[in-house]
């Protein structure tokens, strides 16, 4: 069945919370926190969920109010992803899209792992404010920008970058090649 098929069966059945594979962020309850309520389904992401965060008509900033699992998480559609002091981990990929979205590490504690991190054309990732990124890989498209200010960036294999990198905030960026990796 679909996931709109479940939703119709739970709304009837009178479930509070569905558990999908694949977990969407809608606006909810007057907030743009990652809670469960702001999730379809009514459940936060796990570690083996897809996760996507794409509002084509408000453009939120959807904050982390604690620290957060998914498998892979999309941004798209000018969303904003601002971890606030708290740490993201994605086993496969986060990967933004379309012109405007925006993720924000930032704040100490703040720390995104990942597996691969994609910024496309037009995208923004800010790395600020004792923010830390830990990935195998990062890439930044044509197009795509990386604002850095005080804060650490430890890539394992390899750092593209075929965009624009800024220091925009102050601080010396740092980054860190574990072992074997380059920058």
């Amino acid at each position: 069945p679909s996931a709109t098929d479940v939703l119709a069966i739970a709304a009837v059945a009178d479930y509070t919370q569905i558990d999908l594979e694949r977990k969407s962020f809608a606006r909810g309850n007057g907030t743009h926190d990652w809670t469960g309520f702001n999730w379809i389904g009514g459940r936060n992401p796990n570690a083996g969920d897809e996760a996507f965060i794409g509002s084509r008509d408000s453009n939120p900033t959807v904050r982390l109010v604690s620290d957060a699992v998914a498998r892979d998480l999309d941004v798209r559609h000018g969303d904003t992803l601002d971890l606030n002091g708290r740490r993201l981990t994605l086993g496969n990929d986060l990967d933004l899209f379309d012109g405007g979205t925006t993720r924000k590490v930032r704040g100490g504690g703040a720390v995104l792992a990942v597996d691969d991190l994609r910024n496309g054309s037009g995208t923004t990732t800010e790395l600020r404010d004792a923010g830390r990124i830990e990935a195998d890989t990062w890439d930044v498209d044509g197009g795509a920008t990386a604002r850095l200010g005080s804060g650490t960036a430890r890539i394992t294999t390899r750092w593209t970058n075929d965009g624009a990198a800024r220091n925009d905030f102050g601080g010396p960026a740092k980054f860190e090649a574990a072992s074997g990796g380059t920058t």
